[in-house]
C-alpha cells in the first residue's frame, strides 16, 4: 500500500498491535482523512507552502489527532493494511489505495462519490414512481431503504445504465454488470437448489426428481443483482476508465526513480513528462503549468497535480488548492468514468425512462 511504514515512526510492536478494521470503520476514517485534506490544502496555500501528497497528509492528520509516534505508526500501519484488504471489494477503498500510491489523482475520490450518489438518486426516483402519487414521504423512504438493501432486476439497472452512460461506455458497463450478475445467479441457484433438496427429504413430502428440482431452482433464480453490487460494478468500471486515461502519464512517472513512491517530482522531471506525454505543449505553456503547480517555488510538483495538468478532461492546469470535485460543466462527461450528465441533479422516472426534473 501507499502508506508503507515511515521508519521514523515505527516501533517493534507496530505490526503486532495494528488494530483490525471493519469496512464501515475504515470508510469513516478515510472520509475524515480526505475531508481534512481539503482544509489542509487550503491552509498550505495560505501559508505559501506546497501541497502535501495524500500519504504525507495521512501522517499529518494522525499527528494532529494523536501526537504520539507509536500511536501514529500503529494507525498508519493498520489503515494501510485494511485499505489494501478491502481494495478488491470496495471501490472507495480501492481509490484511496491508489491515491496513496500516487497512481491516481486525488480529485477522483470525490468524482466516484458523485457516481454513487447519482445511482442512489435514480433508485429513489424509480421507487417513488412505482408507488404512485399520494404516498407519504415516510412510506417512500421505507420502500427505498428496502429496495436499496435488496436486488435490482434487469429492467431496473438497465434503465439506470441507459441514463448514466452512452454508446460504447454503456456497453462496457452492461457487460461488467452481466458478469457480476452471473456470479450472483450461480450463488442464488445453488441456494435455491439446496433449499429444495432439503425440503424434498422431509418426511411426508412427495419425492420429486432431481431434474424437476433443478428446473424450479433455475426459475426461482431470476436474473437479479444486489443493489450494492451494481453500485460497486459501476464504480470499478469508472476507476478502470480513469486509470486507462492516466496510464501514459503514470507509466512515464514510473520511469523516474522514486517519483511514484514519494508522490512528488522535480520541475525538470515534470517538464520531461510533458515532453513525453504532451508534445503539443510549447515551452511557454509548460512553464505556465509549472508556475501554477508550484507557485511557491518549492521545487516540487505532486503526481496528483501532474495528472490534473496533463490528462485531457481532468480540468487541465487548475489550481491544485481549489481544483476539487466534479466540475459543473460539460467537461464532466463519462469519458473518464464519471456520470454522463455532469453534476448531480434531481432525476425523474416517467414512462420507464429516466430524465431530469423540470
Amino acid at each position: 500500500s501507499g502508506l508503507a511504514r515511515d521508519p521514523s515512526f515505527v516501533s517493534s510492536s507496530t505490526v503486532a498491535s495494528a488494530r483490525p478494521w471493519t469496512l464501515k470503520q475504515l470508510r469513516e476514517v478515510v472520509e475524515e482523512i480526505v475531508a481534512a485534506k481539503v482544509a489542509n490544502d487550503a491552509r498550505q496555500a495560505r501559508n505559501k507552502k506546497p501541497r502535501e501528497t495524500m500519504r504525507e497528509h495521512v501522517y499529518t492528520f494522525l499527528n494532529h489527532k494523536f501526537g504520539v509516534k507509536a500511536v501514529i505508526a500503529e494507525w498508519a500501519e493498520s489503515i494501510a493494511a485494511a485499505t489494501e484488504r478491502f481494495a478488491g471489494v470496495d471501490c472507495e477503498m480501492a481509490v484511496f489505495d491508489r491515491i496513496t500510491r500516487n497512481v491516481l489523482d486525488e480529485e477522483y475520490f470525490q468524482e466516484q462519490r458523485m457516481v454513487a450518489d447519482t445511482v442512489e438518486e435514480l433508485l429513489k426516483s424509480y421507487v417513488r414512481s412505482k408507488l404512485g402519487s399520494g404516498v407519504s414521504d415516510e412510506t417512500a423512504r421505507e420502500a427505498f431503504a428496502k429496495k436499496k438493501a435488496g436486488d435490482l432486476y434487469d429492467e431496473e439497472w438497465l434503465d439506470m445504465c441507459r441514463f448514466m452512460y452512452g454508446g460504447r461506455e454503456m456497453a462496457g458497463v452492461v457487460a461488467a454488470v452481466r458478469e457480476a450478475q452471473r456470479a450472483n445467479e450461480n450463488a442464488s441457484y445453488d441456494e435455491e437448489l439446496a433449499s429444495l433438496m432439503s425440503t424434498n427429504k422431509t418426511a411426508g413430502t412427495r419425492r420429486r426428481a432431481v431434474a424437476e428440482l433443478e428446473s424450479e431452482a433455475r426459475r426461482r433464480a431470476r436474473k437479479r443483482l444486489p443493489y450494492v453490487d451494481f453500485v460497486q460494478t459501476c464504480l470499478f468500471h469508472g476507476l478502470a476508465a480513469r486509470e486507462d486515461a492516466l496510464a501514459p502519464v503514470a507509466e512515464t512517472l514510473a520511469g523516474f526513480p522514486g517519483v511514484l513512491s514519494d508522490g512528488v517530482m522535480s520541475e525538470a522531471q515534470f517538464a520531461e513528462t510533458c515532453a513525453r506525454t504532451r508534445p503539443d505543449l510549447s515551452e511557454t505553456q509548460i512553464e505556465a503549468l509549472i508556475l501554477r503547480l508550484d507557485p511557491w517555488n518549492a521545487g516540487r510538483v505532486t503526481c496528483s497535480g501532474c495528472y490534473a495538468a496533463l490528462v485531457p478532461g481532468l480540468g487541465a492546469a487548475r489550481d491544485e488548492a481549489v481544483g476539487r470535485g466534479l466540475p459543473n460543466t460539460e467537461e464532466s462527461k463519462a469519458s473518464l468514468g464519471g456520470v454522463g450528465h455532469g453534476a448531480l441533479f434531481a432525476p425523474s422516472y416517467e414512462g420507464n425512462v429516466f430524465g431530469a426534473k423540470k
